[in-house]
């Protein structure tokens, strides 16, 4: 394990009483700290900035009392120097503090360790106030909630003993003595330090255990220590589980080395009642049991302590790597279903199985999969695809039939299509993965190796093979850097494993591809590519969105296959708030999945959460359209004005607090399922479809979360967009009272083209209130993504300049049907019968049969609607611009965060009004 400055200022702080001579007891140590001080004055960063405050603090801590403490010998007097060191330090801790993000950092108990540090600093007089101080106060009372330091003096052993310094002042260090373990406290030379400086009989164990941690870790850096010593079966059980993943045997590794390996690990399990920690002795976690057991159960021992694996770390509805942790870990979920599949018979853990896989499922699909003890996300996609494919293969043989189909048959396959995906999308021109590691491109490696094997990828092997071999090629050339530092790990600080790192490396770089056995109950998880879907993607690989992808073919694929396990999720929910229709056209219902998660490609990917949320929407927004159409427009034609009430009733009562201030229930679809045929047998009313649709959209969880001032705007443009839909109606009504007079029927309107599109028809499309209900999405609970008033406005302008060219890309493409269907569209304004097309507009008359210019004489009226078209097509890349325009302005003012979600929603947008222009998608009601 790589050096920890952090660790090694505690040793630096230690000092021993001899023969009635006080003397610093690792001077090496705070040389050390001298030695690698930046010339700015901070420490060093591995990973994060995170890294170097806690570097930092500890460092400072120390150089305080040494400077406080001149006639402490054993160190030399550098009094001179150690004022201009620590004012340094100061300053340099004091910016990095204003920028640091909190609520983001993932080291090993920061939220006790840092506030503890902090206080220290206190007590030598040195104080810093900061942005983030608050919200680590809240994380340090959450992790020590409930948490009774007294407790560490019974005979349970606690994680906490890996973090004694955080309690200096509040524990009686010489009552917690019985929790050694060779010397050490839980094998962290930190805490250990913090022990043997405040015990009040010198404890010589201890002494000897970090001595010993100096002496096995000086390599070119005397006084030196990891953040944990010894870590023996955590380095066994992970490298030789590698291995042996890979296709290695214990032949092949040299049988007397993998039997010793095998013996310790065995030994190791059954002293500690089938669990076992990171080295022999110390608190046991989920993470190195799973392991431990994984390398036997794949050298054919017999399985003989799931049992205990169960018991011991399951958690309700997952596993937890130590009792009590704050945040569970998706990687040691990974690691136990693959320790659980690996069991001769499954089946008795079955439960347990389906527990963690969900937990997992959940956890991608919220995009809460960073890992607690890896920094690097194909780590996870590793450990999730390796573990997914292993549950799929051992379903296909017969067994886990009781687990929930949704599961396995769409929650699974969809994250492993998702995986691929994004672990194709991480590859760099260079071969490498992710952070441009080694060790990050063996993770990726091994990922593409495993889910390749499923037998849904066929169109895609060439794609998959280029980049195994692109990876392995880029491991080849960089061969001496597999044991170089890789600061992927997540400790105090960051740390590099060097073995651990070789082992993925050899593992990836001499694994080859095997195309996996799979029966029809895998295969046909997911649809053979139909001519339908075949023609599909290539209507879609033509439109300008995707033209210059590098990927686009491997990009569309894959996003249909995504598409395709959504659109079973479509078909559920579409009953759900409108009544079917099933006379009417839904070829929506393929091209809304497909878009979606085409769109999710072309930058950072959202959540596939936030993807099922914007397709419901979609389809909402579909059925919307459709249902005032062909229900409220054809039924109720003339009674609009009681249609327009009744909106505006619903919506007052659906935005009434109630219980104390909070809204109404939230509409829960599962249970709206549930009721479809208690609908379906009654008299369809539209105040019943409208009311369950508003319902829907105001009480959905994340909009009862999201600020007041989200919510507000959003019953208002709800109602807007419901009111327009009347509006509309009426519209179209006028005009087909004359419908041989366009000109006359437009000027009846009493507006201009310019206010009808920027008015009534941009509500109509539902893009101003989806674009609200989008931001209370992804806005955090009880805050609003646009965080000020210029950001605030922007995003309207955004949304209203979006809403319009969606608008007017929409009418250029149905042009035919609203003529057939006796709607308004854009082209009949009369602003369109005079002017002539700018100098330079796309024209839409190049798909046109006949192409005249306007002064070539009398026109047809086929050409004169082109003309239309151009024009109008010219007005929309001028919305476009605006578009633009307002993303740049709007970036400075929004977290990064949240422009990506907007930037995928603009894209979402903008495919549907491409689409209108190359065909209509839309339902014809006649």
């Amino acid at each position: 394990m790589s050096l920890s400055i952090y660790d090694t200022a505690w040793l630096a702080m230690i000092t021993k009483v001899d023969d009635g001579q006080r003397s610093w007891l690792f001077p090496e140590s705070f040389q050390l700290l001298l030695d690698q001080q930046l010339p700015n004055g901070r420490w060093e960063q591995y990973a994060s900035g995170a890294d170097s405050i806690i570097n930092t603090l500890a460092s400072l801590l120390a150089l305080t009392k040494h400077q406080r403490q001149p006639s402490i010998g054993g160190c030399p007097s550098i009094a001179s120097e150690l004022d201009l060191r620590i004012c340094n330090a100061r300053r340099e801790l004091s910016q990095m503090l204003q920028l640091w993000d909190v609520k983001s950092t993932r080291n090993v108990a920061f939220e006790i360790i840092v506030p503890a540090l902090l206080e220290y600093l206190g007590e030598e007089s040195i104080t810093f106030s900061f942005p983030g101080y608050d919200v680590l106060q809240t994380l340090r009372s959450a992790k020590l909630g409930g948490f009774d330091h007294k407790v560490l003096y019974k005979n349970e052993a606690s994680s906490v003993l890996h973090s004694l310094e955080a309690f200096v002042g509040k524990l009686d260090f010489d009552r917690v003595t019985h929790h050694k373990v060779q010397g050490s406290m839980m094998a962290s030379p930190s805490s250990t330090a913090a022990y043997l400086m405040n015990v009040t009989e010198w404890a010589y164990d201890a002494e000897e255990y970090l001595r010993n941690a100096v002496q096995t870790c000086q390599r070119d850096k005397p006084g030196g220590v990891p953040s944990a010593f010894p870590t023996s079966i955590f380095e066994m059980a992970w490298v030789l589980s590698t291995l042996l993943l890979a296709g290695y045997t214990g032949k092949s590794l040299g049988e007397t080395n993998v039997s010793i390996i095998a013996n310790f690990l065995d030994h190791a399990l059954k002293k500690g009642n089938g669990v076992v920690g990171f080295a022999p002795g110390f608190v046991p976690d989920a993470d190195d049991t799973a392991k431990a057991q994984l390398a036997l159960s794949l050298l054919g021992h017999e399985s003989r302590f799931a049992t205990q694996l169960v018991a011991r770390f399951a958690c309700g509805t997952h596993f937890q790597t130590y009792p009590g942790e704050r945040n569970p870990s998706v990687s040691a979920n990974c690691n136990v279903l693959m320790a659980l599949l690996h069991s001769p018979d499954p089946n008795p853990y079955r439960i347990p199985i389906s527990n963690a896989t969900k937990f997992v499922c959940d956890a991608w699909d919220q995009s809460a999969d960073r890992d607690k003890w890896n920094l690097s996300d194909n780590y996870v996609y590793m450990l999730q695809g390796q573990a997914f494919v292993r549950l799929l293969a051992c379903w296909d043989k017969g067994y886990l039939k009781q687990l929930p189909a949704l599961l396995v048959q769409e929650r699974v396959p969809l994250a492993l299509i998702q995986i691929l995906h994004r672990t194709l999308q991480s590859q760099h021109s260079d071969g490498s993965f992710g952070a441009l590691s080694c060790e990050s491109t063996a993770y990726a490696v091994l990922t593409l190796t495993s889910i390749s094997s499923l037998p849904w990828f066929d169109a895609l092997q060439p794609d998959i093979t280029s980049a195994i071999e692109s990876g392995q090629q880029f491991l080849a050339n960089r061969e001496m850097d597999w044991h170089g530092p890789s600061y992927l790990w997540i400790e105090k600080v960051a740390y590099s494993m060097p073995a651990l790192c070789q082992a993925y490396c050899i593992a990836a770089r001499y694994n080859h591809q095997s195309p996996g056995i799979w029966t029809e109950s895998v295969r046909d998880l997911l649809p053979v590519a139909s001519t339908k879907l075949i023609k599909l993607q290539r209507f879609f690989s033509s439109l300008p969105i995707f033209q210059t992808h590098p990927f686009r073919q491997r990009l569309l694929l894959l996003s249909q296959l995504e598409a395709s396990l959504f659109a079973v999720r479509m078909r559920r929910a579409r009953s759900v708030i409108f009544p079917s229709t099933e006379k009417a056209e839904h070829e929506y219902l393929d091209y809304i999945p497909f878009i979606t998660t085409s769109c999710n490609y072309l930058g950072t990917p959202v959540s596939t959460e936030l993807l099922s949320e914007l397709m419901l929407l979609s389809l909402l927004n579909y059925q919307a359209d459709e249902y005032m159409e062909s229900v409220v427009g054809m039924r109720f034609g003339h009674e609009l004005q009681v249609i327009r009430e009744s909106i505006v009733r619903l919506c007052r009562r659906n935005t009434q607090p109630v219980n104390g201030g909070r809204r109404g229930r939230e509409p829960d679809l599962d249970s709206l399922l549930e009721d479809e045929k208690a609908l379906n047998k009654s008299a369809i009313d539209v105040e019943l479809v409208f009311k369950r649709f508003i319902a829907y959209i105001i009480n959905h969880t994340k909009v009862l979360e999201s600020s007041e001032p989200l919510r507000r705007q959003l019953e208002s443009e709800l109602r807007i967009f419901m009111l327009a839909h009347v509006q509309q109606i009426e519209d179209n009504k006028r005009r087909s009272y004359r419908q041989s007079d366009a000109v006359e029927t437009t000027s009846d309107l009493g507006r201009t083209y310019f206010e009808w599109v920027r008015g009534t028809s941009a509500d109509h499309t539902s893009c101003p209130y989806s674009f609200v209900f989008w931001a209370c999405l992804i806005s955090k609970s009880g805050q609003n993504c646009f965080p000020n008033v210029k950001a605030m406005y922007l995003a309207q302008d955004l949304s209203r300049h979006l809403a319009t060219m969606c608008r007017q890309y929409n009418d250029y493409g149905s042009v035919a049907r609203d003529r057939t269907e006796g709607n308004l569209n854009s082209i009949d304004f009369e602003e369109f019968q005079t002017d002539c097309v700018p100098k330079g507009a796309p024209r839409a008359s190049e798909d046109a049969d006949v192409q005249k210019n306007e002064d070539d004489g009398p026109s047809t009226g086929a050409e004169e609607t082109t003309r239309k078209k151009d024009r109008l097509l010219w007005i929309a890349e001028y919305e476009r611009q605006c578009i633009e325009l307002s993303l740049e302005r709007l970036a400075n003012e929004c977290s990064k965060e949240t422009m990506d979600a907007i930037q995928f929603f603009v894209r979402v947008t903008d495919l549907y009004g491409q689409i209108y222009v190359a065909r209509d998608i839309g339902v014809r009601t006649q």
